[in-house]
């Protein structure tokens, strides 16, 4: 099954982070014809405030499919439908190695079609 064909998802995520290889692999199964950005946040620490301005979560992954919001892993599979595939949420079968994600899905570029955040909000005095 393939869902989300030409749709542009950008994926913020660290390189360590089991879900977010899971929900790369579940990208890279089930959406065709797209663009997907991976936004390494180890690699870049200072899209983090602005990324929380918009989601409010301090988790990854965070996922945006075009420019908006959806969530984290379980919120992609609901957003699509496509099942976890994991008996009594063992997070084990979420460890993909990112060497085995396509190349497209790797935070070599993170700065290509980034959808723009907005600034964080004005501190008060």
């Amino acid at each position: 099954m393939k869902v989300l064909n030409r749709a542009t998802l950008s994926i913020f995520s660290t390189p360590t982070c089991p879900s977010c290889n899971k929900l790369k692999a579940l990208i890279a199964e089930n959406v065709e014809g797209g663009v997907v950005n991976v936004i390494d946040l180890e690699a870049h620490p200072y899209r983090r405030p602005s990324l929380l301005s918009v989601t409010e979560r301090f988790t990854v992954p965070q996922l945006f499919i075009n420019n908006v919001f959806i969530g984290g892993l379980e919120e992609f599979q609901s957003y699509t439908g496509i099942p976890s595939g994991t008996p009594s949420g063992d997070m084990s079968v979420f460890a993909v190695p990112a060497s085995s994600l396509p190349s497209y899905l790797s935070p070599a570029d993170p700065s290509k079609a980034v959808p723009p955040l907005p600034p964080p909000p004005p501190y008060a005095s």
